[in-house]
C-alpha cells in the first residue's frame, strides 16, 4: 500500500512537471518571437540611420559681412 502511494505520489508530481514544463516552452517560444520581431525592427532602424549618415550635408556657402 505505502509503495503504491508513494508511487502515485510521484506520478503525480511528475505530470505536474510535465505541466510545467510545456508552459514554460510555449513561453520561450512566444519570447523568441518577440526577440525576432525586435531584431528584424532593429535591422530597419539601422539601415534607416546608415542611410541618414550617408547623406552628405550641402556644401558651405560663402557669406558676406555685413555692416562692417
Amino acid at each position: 500500500m505505502a509503495e503504491e502511494t508513494t508511487t502515485e505520489i510521484l506520478k503525480g508530481k511528475v505530470e505536474s512537471l510535465e505541466e510545467r514544463i510545456n508552459i514554460l516552452e510555449s513561453k520561450l517560444e512566444d519570447e523568441r518571437e518577440d526577440l525576432e520581431k525586435l531584431k528584424e525592427v532593429a535591422d530597419q532602424d539601422h539601415k534607416k540611420l546608415e542611410s541618414i549618415k550617408s547623406l552628405k550635408p550641402p556644401p558651405p556657402t560663402s557669406v558676406t559681412p555685413v555692416g562692417l
